[in-house]
Formats: C-alpha cells, sequence, structure tokens
C-alpha cells in the first residue's frame, strides 16, 4: 500500500528557534522506499522540548488518518492547510 506521508522529526539542540515545515506535493515523490504525498519536518528548540510529544502525537495523528491526509493534499492555500490542521485538533 502506498503512503501518503513521510515524517522527518529533527531535533537540534543548537537551534536558534522551532519551526514545522510541510511540502505538499500532489504528485506523489520519492522518501526513502515510499512514495508520499506530504512530508512534515519539525525542529524543536531546547527550551520547548516539553512540547515535543504534543507535537509529536498530533503529527501521528495526523498521518495515521488517511481522511485528513486526502484533503490536507488537497488544500488549495497555506492558510487552508493551517486552518485544516486546527480543525483536527481534539
Amino acid at each position: 500500500q502506498e503512503r501518503l506521508v513521510g515524517s522527518e522529526m529533527c531535533i537540534e539542540t543548537g537551534a536558534e528557534s522551532s519551526a514545522i515545515a510541510v511540502s505538499i506535493h500532489p504528485t506523489p515523490i520519492r522518501w526513502g522506499s515510499n512514495n508520499v504525498n506530504i512530508i512534515f519536518m519539525l525542529a524543536i528548540h531546547p527550551s520547548d522540548q516539553m512540547l515535543f510529544n504534543d507535537i509529536f502525537a498530533f503529527v501521528t495523528q495526523i498521518i495515521a488518518n488517511n481522511h485528513y491526509l486526502q484533503t490536507l493534499i488537497t488544500a488549495s492555500s497555506c492558510q487552508e492547510f493551517i486552518d485544516l490542521l486546527l480543525s483536527y485538533l481534539s
């Protein structure tokens, strides 16, 4: 079965600030040995380490739900993508 998401978690103690980047590909790209449509990249500043578990759990919830993924892939703007993500918070 083809995966719809690839995730990269990057924890760097030298990071100047925490950041989340998302790369969306309507046509899947090769990610390791899988084809993926969405890649989440996380960088967590040491002062934000306590938040990492919550962020990781949320990203894991998103990537485990095909409905969420299909909806995110079709987002037509950055704001729509963010609004969709926020709607998935429970």
